[in-house]
């Protein structure tokens, strides 16, 4: 019995021993330890991990293998722009003014007509041989699935979903789990197959900015690597962008051309709001019989409060309105439009011009009044006057003497 103790304790301690040198074995090979079929990782072997830099699709703006969302109101645009993004990544164009990476693009367009889609890739200049693959019609039963087999199939750099709820069919657009379960497997198409994910989706009713651009779940902004946000004003249209890598896109204007159908980037709307403000306080000003103050400008004038008191300084410091005041309140500044500027002013008060004829001269001569006449005979000579278009030497002139 004491055998059989002694021998039970010894493989004990062996056992131990053996435990020790294996658990000191995975520490120094410094394999991740696995709880329950979790990977963790400690943090100092995730310091010791080369520091990944983030590839785009367009620079910028649309990382490769990301998940974006495209938002407006209907009529806006964003079926226009998909498109445009589309023929620029398969032509390896730049797009809204950033370098972008050629590819091969799939385009669902689940709600537009086939023949519009047709029309207006040929709009844009497209002759055809682009890598862009195109479903029109409605959502099959089992689309993820074929969209995936697709996507293994072409390897895209680009994959539009146009709209985003024709495909996901949720009930309730506005219940997180639903929206979040339907987003799921695009968010692995994206990750696990490196495709750019862009799904073109609606704004809610009235203005909103930033997140609340989307409508429904705030699951679709919480799962997006971009959101793009174009909007529709008075005399033009906007875009920008909230992005979880890179920098944000401030709110500019999308130039369109009716002909070709295309989009491009312009000035930012806020120089945009300048320009027009500018010229309004200029009419106004130009109405007024005496100069105005600045709270009396900004009252007249429509715009933002911030941009009318830049705008005004701007238009003093180029010299197209003037300032008159101290500033106090006893005196306070003043504002006219200036029609003529002041150095033309002086410029003519210092050097006026002649006007009449002050010492009753005969007119002279010019150049051109020799043109076309040829060999013109002279009433007093009788010579020929050579053409203006030869050298005129002093011996072609006759010398006549004149007597009282």
């Amino acid at each position: 019995m004491e055998t059989e103790i002694g021998k039970t304790e010894f493989d004990l301690n062996v056992s131990l021993d053996e435990l020790e040198k294996r658990i000191s074995r995975k520490e120094t090979e410094k394999v991740p330890l696995k709880i329950a079929g979790i990977k963790l990782t400690k943090l100092s072997d995730l310091f010791q991990e080369p520091e990944e830099t983030t590839a785009w699709l367009v620079d910028g703006l649309l990382p490769s293998g990301g998940f974006s969302v495209m938002v407006a109101k209907p009529k806006v645009g964003k079926s226009t722009n998909a498109r445009t993004l589309a023929l620029h990544i398969a032509s390896g164009k730049s797009f809204l003014g950033r370098d972008v990476n050629q590819g091969v693009v799939i385009y669902l367009a689940l709600e537009e007509k086939r023949s519009e889609v047709k029309k207006h890739f040929q709009d844009m200049g497209a002759n055809g041989n682009e890598e862009i693959h195109i479903y029109t019609g409605g959502t099959p039963t089992d689309a993820i699935k074929q969209i995936r087999h697709a996507v293994e199939s072409l390897k895209p750099s680009l994959l539009i979903i146009d709209p985003l709820f024709r495909l996901t069919k949720v009930k309730d657009g506005n219940d997180y789990i639903q929206v979040t379960n339907a987003l799921d497997p695009l968010l692995r198409i994206a990750r696990e197959l490196k495709t750019h994910v862009l799904c073109v989706h609606h704004s809610p009713k009235g203005q909103r900015d930033g997140g609340d651009s989307v409508l429904g779940s705030q699951a679709i902004f919480g799962s997006v690597d971009t959101l793009l946000i174009m909007k529709r004003y008075e005399g033009y249209r906007t875009i920008q962008s909230i992005q979880r890598y890179g920098d944000d896109l401030p709110e500019t204007i999308l130039n369109f051309d009716k002909n070709t159908r295309t989009v491009t980037i312009g000035d930012s709307r806020e120089g945009e709001d300048l320009s027009r403000i500018k010229q309004e306080i200029l009419v106004f000003l130009g109405s007024q019989n005496e100069p105005a103050t600045e709270p009396l400008i900004v009252k007249e004038t429509e715009g933002n409060t911030a941009l009318k008191r830049k705008a005004i300084r701007e238009l003093v410091s180029s010299g197209e309105v003037k300032r008159d005041g101290k500033g106090g309140r006893g005196d306070p500044f003043k504002y006219s439009r200036i029609l003529v500027p002041d150095i033309y002013v002086k410029q003519e008060y210092e050097n006026p011009k002649p006007t009449g004829n002050p010492h009753g001269c005969e007119p002279y001569s010019r150049t051109e009044d020799f043109t076309g006449v040829g060999n013109k005979k002279s009433e007093n000579s009788g010579k020929a006057v050579p053409d203006t278009k030869e050298v005129i030497t002093i011996d072609d002139f006759e010398v006549v003497e004149v007597t009282e």
